[in-house]
């Protein structure tokens, strides 16, 4: 009789567990659907701003290099899990603080991430950049439908609008839905060989339908506790 009444006891203290995963699971399928992220496998975007160098201030504890991006697009494939991206900038700081390219002058970019590999492309040389590997597989999955699409292959846990999940020895993420299931907002803590355990955050802001597919017109980004993307 001790081992029926165990067994029931085990088998009640399951089927709540259950319940909320499948609520947890609901509430990702439901901003998968208002994001218009069911069946989305690729999606290529422009945009123009500006950047910081993460890693590279003058001084320890100072602001990351400012620079100007009149031109950054990024096209992602999510089934492949790759991104290329290729943006034109130039110091926004003149003398130059801090490290980055380019010193003077405009630069064009071209950063490539796939599956477990990373290259930047310089004309028509390609050459591999490991460590930059987790750091771009990171901005790729903290787009909006990325990070739903991440938060269902990773069995994310939902805690009212907040989902999380993890991609051990790589990164932590947590996404906070708005009231209409779009993604607001994402903090990761990043895995970086230039500053150690970095936490990242992603704002997303003013979404515009573009053809069933919510995207966002604003994005601000800070890396170590300073802005990195505006």
């Amino acid at each position: 009789m001790s081992k029926v009444l165990a067994l029931v006891a085990a088998l009640l203290l399951l089927f709540p567990l259950s319940g909320a995963a499948q609520d947890g699971r609901a509430t990702i399928e439901a901003a998968s659907k208002a994001l218009g992220a069911d069946g989305l496998k690729t999606i290529q975007y422009s945009a123009s701003g500006v950047s910081f160098a993460v890693g590279q201030s003058a001084v320890p504890g100072a602001a990351w290099p400012r620079f100007n991006i009149p031109m950054l697009t990024r096209s992602i494939n999510y089934e492949t899990a790759s991104m290329r991206e290729e943006q034109v900038r130039s110091r926004a700081e003149m003398p130059p603080r801090g490290g980055g390219a380019p010193a003077v002058g405009e630069a064009r970019q071209v950063q490539v991430v796939s599956g477990d590999l990373a290259w930047n492309v310089t004309g028509e040389t390609a050459a591999p950049t490991p460590v930059a590997l987790v750091e771009r597989q990171l901005q790729l999955w903290a787009t909006p439908h990325g990070v739903v699409k991440a938060a269902l292959a990773h069995n994310a846990t939902v805690q009212g609008r907040s989902v999380s999940f993890a991609v051990p020895g790589r990164y932590t993420m947590k996404a906070t839905l708005d009231g209409g299931g779009l993604v607001e907002k994402i903090e990761a803590v990043l895995s970086s060989p230039v500053v150690g355990d970095m936490p990242v955050e992603v704002v997303y802001a003013d979404y515009r339908d573009f053809g069933g597919v919510k995207f966002p017109t604003r994005v601000r980004q800070s890396a170590g506790g300073f802005l990195r993307w505006r």
